[in-house]
């Protein structure tokens, strides 16, 4: 989700962006290996893990991690800047939601109470200046020897000059981006600095790894590239892409395909010394 501290999506906050990110959870959950891919136990009994999904939306992310803790108690807080993207019965569902801006300082009561601080997606909302300091502030809320885990595109991502001149839709598609964002003081290359940002934060024992991700004709399952590929054309819509290039872009597409670069980094909150 992209968001802004003035409550308003980037790409919108109604039904419609709710069926794009539920389309493009599926699509990241079918070709990343794991949800989680920082090393949290997941199948302790005592005490309850404690896990916090920043810019949830209606928490597709985390009603799915539960379902991997069957034989551990957990505990989930979702929070998101636009609450009109919660489930409708989200007051009395398992998982607590509460409206929250990454820009924003967080409870009190959040710092050092996590297991797992999770973001995907967000911040392109900021500058750099501004996501390192979002950064630090979710690692201030990890438990000592918590997680953090977050994920971000770069949308410049894998394209020499051979590769745009073979996809050159898809690389104008990263540079709309690009553009679009910062045009707003924001930022479509966030995945190239999480590393620094965790490791500014004082985390230890960080770990990226990046995943170029077929989309479209290509993907090694032809439902999953038309899934991806129908959420970059609505992107691409939504940022200003006239129907002259989105219609180059979806037969790109449909034709030839291609990747997009994600970065997921995770790091350790050092355990206080005795």
């Amino acid at each position: 989700m992209i968001s802004k501290s003035d409550n308003d999506y980037v790409l919108g906050e109604n039904q419609d962006e709710i069926d794009r990110l539920q389309m493009q959870h599926g699509w990241l959950k079918a070709t990343i290996p794991e949800l989680i891919l920082a090393p949290i136990d997941r199948t302790r009994k005592h005490p309850t893990t404690q896990i916090l999904d920043s810019g949830t939306a209606d928490g597709i992310w985390l009603r799915d991690v539960s379902t991997q803790f069957a034989s551990s108690p957990i505990s989930c807080i979702g929070t998101d800047i636009s609450p009109s993207l919660f489930p409708a019965n989200h007051a009395t569902g398992e998982i607590q939601y509460m409206a929250q801006s990454i820009k924003d300082p967080w409870p009190v009561e959040f710092e050092g109470r996590f297991d797992l601080v999770h973001q995907r997606l967000v911040l392109a909302c900021c500058n750099p200046h501004e996501a390192e300091i979002a950064v630090a502030n979710l690692a201030s809320l990890g438990k000592p020897g918590g997680w953090i885990q977050l994920m971000e595109c770069d949308h410049s991502g894998g394209f020499s000059p051979e590769t745009a001149a073979a996809h050159p839709a898809l690389a104008q598609f990263g540079r709309l981006v690009i553009s679009h964002l910062d045009t707003k003081g924001q930022c479509g290359q966030q995945g190239l600095y999480l590393e620094r940002y965790l490791k500014q934060a004082g985390l230890v024992n960080v770990t990226e790894k990046v995943f170029d991700i077929p989309v479209g004709r290509g993907a090694y399952k032809c439902e999953l590239g038309d899934v991806a590929a129908q959420n970059i054309i609505q992107v691409a819509k939504k940022m200003g892409g006239d129907d002259k290039y989105v219609e180059q872009l979806a037969h790109e597409l449909e034709t030839i395909g291609g990747t997009q670069r994600f970065h997921v980094v995770f790091g350790q909150r050092p355990i206080d010394p005795l």
